[in-house]
């Protein structure tokens, strides 16, 4: 008898695959499709229940379920993940991790502060640290004015809503028809 639990998960699935291909009672003593085929489970060539093949082969329902839809459907043939191919929405060209890449080495040769040599068990580069003057926050508004410098002629700073939230507040409590409304 086979050891199931010592196969990976496609060699199993085919062995299973190949028990459970569905010998030709598609059509009926008619000629006519069967609305349902019934699977018979087979191991060493006796015929099982189905709990006994689950159990013998370490499947759960589901499981086999989804692998008599793909039989079915595709015939025995190892099963393939849908999104085997895909290239992810949030994938990045290799140009652009290079751009990223020049964009922190420039950086951290004009502001960097070198280190005089590299610590023990890491490798021979030695470190790069920020002054505490340069934080992530005043570098990105620096590169964010500075780019829209060259892209927006008409740019200024958004105003604080806060202020006009509190003047349209005071302005509907003043008025003597809206004196029921709350805000």
């Amino acid at each position: 008898m086979l050891d199931v639990q010592a196969l990976e998960t496609q060699e199993k699935e085919l062995s299973i695959m190949a028990l459970l291909k569905v010998p030709d009672t598609e059509r009926n003593s008619k000629g006519e499709k069967r609305q349902r085929i019934r699977p018979t489970f087979r191991m060493n060539g006796m015929v099982v229940c189905r709990q006994t093949f689950l159990l013998v082969y370490c499947l759960s329902v589901d499981k086999l379920k989804a692998l008599q839809k793909h039989v079915r459907e595709k015939g025995v043939v190892p099963r393939v993940h849908g999104n085997t191919g895909r290239k992810p929405a949030h994938a990045i060209s290799y140009d652009d991790v290079l751009r990223v890449v020049r964009f922190i080495q420039n950086t951290s040769n004009e502001r960097g502060i070198l280190q005089p040599a590299a610590p023990r068990g890491i490798d021979n580069f030695p470190p790069v640290y920020l002054s505490a003057e340069t934080t992530e926050l005043a570098l990105n508004e620096e590169l964010y004015f500075n780019s829209n410098r060259y892209c927006s002629y008409h740019y200024r700073k958004g105003k604080c809503t806060m202020n006009a939230c509190v003047r349209v507040r005071k302005k509907i409590l003043s008025t003597s028809t809206l004196t029921s409304v709350k805000v």
